[in-house]
């Protein structure tokens, strides 16, 4: 019986990073493939909290640059009903040598993901079929898991935060 309460237990700690929510420890940089069908588990699972999905990659010079602003906003709105889940949008031989190395760099200490589709288009397609892939780009979701705004492009901190509190302010 214990034996079988330790393994649900293991399985437990196995799964949650994989989501990248949970008891996961803050230092965890764990970077995981995922695909649209994954990325929307994980956003429903975390329903009751406004989301923001931001797409980046290590070779875009705006993504680097918003990625501050985004990461200050995990800060301000922690224990608020908000969660932030970045996704690279690098390819996938590219996690140890750019994704991770980057992330460490920008002060990442959350699990994060890497899109893992067949093609660029069914990702784009699954998230929003008006997008077009450019980058960065940020998916808000408001608290019960649907999609409620796209912001395409290089955003500020304070145009993010605007559209964060709307959708927090909405019960």
């Amino acid at each position: 019986m214990r034996s079988g309460i330790v393994a649900v237990l293991v399985s437990l700690v196995i799964l949650f990073p994989t989501f990248g929510f949970g008891s996961v420890p803050e230092d965890s940089s764990a970077v995981t493939m995922v695909n649209v069908a994954g990325l929307h588990d994980a956003i429903q699972k975390d329903s009751g909290n406004v989301v923001l999905v931001n797409v980046w990659a290590t070779w875009c010079k705006w993504c680097k640059e918003e990625m501050p602003g985004i990461l200050e906003l995990k800060k301000k709105f922690e224990g608020k009903g908000f969660r932030l889940i970045l996704v690279s949008a690098d390819d996938i031989d590219e996690i140890e040598t750019g994704v991770k190395p980057t992330l460490r760099k920008m002060g990442v200490r959350f699990p994060s993901f890497i899109i893992h589709e067949p093609t660029d288009e069914a990702f784009m397609n699954g998230m929003n079929p008006d997008w077009n892939g450019a980058l960065p780009t940020s998916f808000i979701y408001d608290r019960s898991g649907k999609l409620a705004e796209t912001m395409v492009g290089d955003k500020t901190a304070k145009e993010f935060e605007k559209v964060i509190q709307k959708y927090l302010k909405k019960k």
